[in-house]
């Protein structure tokens, strides 16, 4: 199995940690799972679809290098705080795909993501900061 999708929608499950050789996490995998409060991804990872995280209760998530897509609201209405490290080879991200968290801090490596990135991140509850390593 290298693929997720709507299985796990509705349980009630605490934390999820995907296995090594997983390489998509399919559009409401979790969505509505509101005890999830950790979510482990491997870094085989490269395609997160539309509402796959959404409306969970996560503080906290570590996205893998490898990882290329991030579909529409998939981290949507969170509890994600502080700082958030885009992945290099990140090619697309959704509309929305952080809306309603509490991010203060996000670094990038990707500059063609720039105009994208304020309304991806609208209506964080915090003011959230841009930092990009090539730029002092």
């Amino acid at each position: 199995i290298k693929k997720l999708g709507e299985d796990f929608k509705q349980l009630d499950i605490e934390s999820v940690e995907i296995p090594e050789g997983y390489t998509y996490i399919g559009q409401d995998a979790f969505e509505e799972n509101s005890n999830i409060k950790s979510v482990n991804l491997p870094k085989t990872i490269t395609k997160i679809s539309d509402y796959a995280f959404a409306d969970l209760s996560l503080k906290t998530i570590k996205l893998s290098d490898n990882l290329e897509f991030l579909g529409d609201q998939v981290f949507f209405d969170n509890q994600i705080e502080g700082k958030l490290i885009l992945p290099k080879n990140l090619t697309n991200l959704g509309e929305r795909s952080f809306k309603y968290n509490q991010i203060t801090e996000l670094e990038f490596n990707v500059i063609g993501l720039v105009a994208a990135l304020f309304s991806i991140f609208i209506l964080n509850r915090d003011r959230v900061s841009l930092c990009h390593p090539g730029w002092s």
